[in-house]
């Protein structure tokens, strides 16, 4: 046996084979268009294009769950990658504060850098960095 005779799909791009073996369509939630996967085969229901969200990395599902998130992990558990109003802590995408190195699970600052000091204004349980006065 031919190893990448394994790897070929036996239905056509946006179909899968079903526990029969028949090709029924995909029916991804979200998807606009679909691309071979390596993580799809042997289907060819990899996701090329979302009509909201953006794919998984493996390319099996859109994702959608995380504001902020510009990329994911495999199947939507985290963000991989943010956008410019967030930034990424552990798989999540928090809120940008100027001046924080880092974010607690609530995703409020947790270390700032040299030109911020971290701080919790009076009568708020929020805290932030905030800039330091030369």
């Amino acid at each position: 046996l031919n190893k990448r005779e394994l790897w070929i799909p036996a239905c056509d791009l946006g179909e899968m084979p079903d526990i029969t073996g028949a090709c029924v369509d995909c029916n991804i939630d979200g998807v606009g268009t679909y691309q071979d996967s390596q993580f799809a085969t042997p289907s060819t229901c990899g996701v090329g294009t979302c009509t909201t969200g953006i794919p998984d990395a493996n390319r099996v599902e859109c994702c959608d769950s995380i504001e902020g998130a510009t990329a994911y992990s495999a199947n939507c558990a985290t963000a991989t990658a943010c956008d410019d109003d967030h930034d990424l802590s552990n798989g999540r995408c928090c809120d940008a504060v100027d001046g924080a190195t880092g974010y607690n699970a609530q995703c409020q600052p947790n270390g700032c850098d040299g030109s911020h000091t971290l701080s919790t204004p009076a009568n708020t349980a929020t805290t932030t960095c905030c800039e330091n006065i030369p």
